[in-house]
């Protein structure tokens, strides 16, 4: 046969070929009259409680948002909140003061950064500045939390106010932070205070130069509200402007050789604050044990940064639904909340994200375990593994979130976490994909000794512990929308 004649019947019969997979017919050209696979779609009602975590981290670390919240507040829905900041005070340089100083007066300096919670009205804020009494641990381990206290003393060294405009706070607080004005809220100080941090600069010893040392002198500060209405944000630790000192004290003094001189404390070490929460006449006053789950009488659902209001997700009917099609393929699987209720003047919390739940409902913790690498040199090299009993269902799924675009459970703070759930800019909804977590969540609950089916609806922006953001929807308008494929099965 000619070379040329082979090689076309070689490809006619490749192109017969494709044509035949591309139209679903056979050679015969007769299209199989029922299709291999069945496209569905369906919305899976997502069932859902609302229960109190005890306790938030409140304490400024590296990296995070630095903000002091200070104010108190009364929401119809979330009860009163009243918060009261703490921080160190600390030498911002160790400048030697001659010894006849004397003191002229003490400033204090807070920057607003601009945060606000509560309603849309021009208020006064008033506040009142205490000395501690106790001293704070200076440990990257120990963490202070929005139920954390440090006692100080009743007695005011200082109290002032300030006229907030709300419309004024929420333009700037929008803007980028090299954008924001630089607005500082002045607070004249007891020269009695102005005294004991005088006296330990002309000392000049480690009583001034180091920080465990200078601490048993001059503890801290309490920043506590006096008569507010709404909660407001500090910048102390001058984050806004990177190398500013725009938060601080300043000791104005004199010597017998010069005047105007001003020696600058700036606050530093540990800083945190406490949220005291009273829900009476709420709808949230229904439980007071924490990590008791309840169902409102109203039938909404309700989350809150800072002060532990989360709602729990149950995923029980997707598993059903799961096991009653053991053979669908998820093609596309997207979390949404259909509509937020009217938040009046409050800001609702721009993202979640969804922490596994144990059944008594705290987070389901990562396990890790140490084994002994090697030796060398009589020094032992450990390694750090995941415990056998959770490697079926870690080994698989730590990893992190990709522009939220699916979902993989991720080791942050040892608590499993899993996609965002975003805020819709145009609409008032949430949602978030979770295609690949629902593929595998039927299996997840199967192989574990716990039920892999509960979540909760964690505040994750702005930050929580450093906001009160919150939101509140019917527990009807949370479902799971589901795209799967189903084999066709010929009879």
């Amino acid at each position: 046969m000619n070379l040329w004649v082979k090689r076309t019947g070689q490809l006619l019969l490749a192109a017969l070929f494709l044509m035949a997979c591309e139209d679903e017919s056979s050679l015969l050209g007769f299209k199989n009259p029922i299709g291999k696979f069945d496209v569905k779609y369906i919305e899976i009602p997502v069932a859902s409680s609302v229960f109190f975590i005890d306790s938030i981290r409140t304490s400024n670390l590296a990296g995070e948002t630095n903000r002091l919240l200070i104010g108190e507040h009364h929401d119809q829905n979330f009860g009163t909140i009243k918060t009261t900041g703490y921080s160190h005070l600390l030498p911002s340089s160790f400048t030697t003061v001659d010894a006849s100083a004397q003191v002229d007066s003490v400033v204090l300096h807070l920057r607003f950064d601009f945060y606000q919670y509560g309603l849309a009205d021009v208020s006064n804020q008033s506040f009142s500045i205490h000395e501690l009494t106790a001293r704070m641990y200076n440990d990257s381990i120990f963490n202070y939390f929005s139920k954390s206290t440090v006692s100080y003393d009743p007695s005011p060294i200082g109290s002032s106010s300030y006229l907030v405009n709300p419309e004024y706070f929420k333009s700037q607080f929008q803007k980028a932070n090299n954008a924001k004005d630089t607005v500082i809220f002045k607070i004249t100080l007891n020269n009695s205070f102005g005294l004991k941090l005088m006296e330990r600069a002309k000392a000049g010893d480690t009583t001034y130069t180091r920080f465990s040392e200078f601490t048993k002198y001059i503890k801290g500060l309490a920043i506590v509200p006096t008569a507010n209405t709404k909660v407001i944000g500090f910048d102390l630790n001058n984050t806004i402007t990177a190398g500013s000192r725009f938060s601080k004290v300043v000791v104005h003094y004199h010597t017998a050789t010069e005047d105007s001189l001003a020696l600058d404390f700036a606050f530093g070490g540990v800083q945190f604050t406490r949220i005291e929460t009273d829900r009476s006449g709420s709808e949230l006053n229904q439980v007071n044990n924490f990590y008791e789950e309840f169902s409102p009488s109203n039938n909404l659902r309700y989350a809150q940064a800072g002060t532990g209001v989360v709602t729990k997700l149950d995923f029980s009917n997707y598993i059903s639904f799961y096991e009653n099609n053991p053979f669908m393929i998820v093609n596309s699987a997207e979390l949404v909340i259909r509509g937020l209720q009217s938040v009046d003047s409050y800001d609702p919390v721009n993202s979640f994200t969804l922490q596994v739940l144990n059944q008594n409902n705290r987070f389901k913790k990562v396990r890790f375990k140490r084994e002994i690498d090697r030796v060398i040199n009589n020094d032992t090299i450990w390694k750090t593994v995941i415990d056998p009993i959770d490697a079926n269902v870690l080994a698989l799924y730590r990893g992190t979130v990709t522009n939220a675009s699916d979902g993989f459970l991720t080791a942050i703070n040892d608590v499993n976490t899993v996609f965002t759930l975003s805020k819709s800019t145009t609409a008032n909804n949430f949602s978030g994909h979770m295609t690949l977590l629902s593929q595998k969540l039927y299996d997840l609950d199967r192989i574990n000794k716990d039920p892999f089916r509960y979540f909760a609806l964690f505040p994750n922006n702005p930050q929580n512990g450093k906001s009160l953001n919150r939101i509140i929807f019917h527990k009807d308008d949370i479902v799971l929308r589901v795209y799967y494929t189903l084999p066709t099965v010929n009879e």
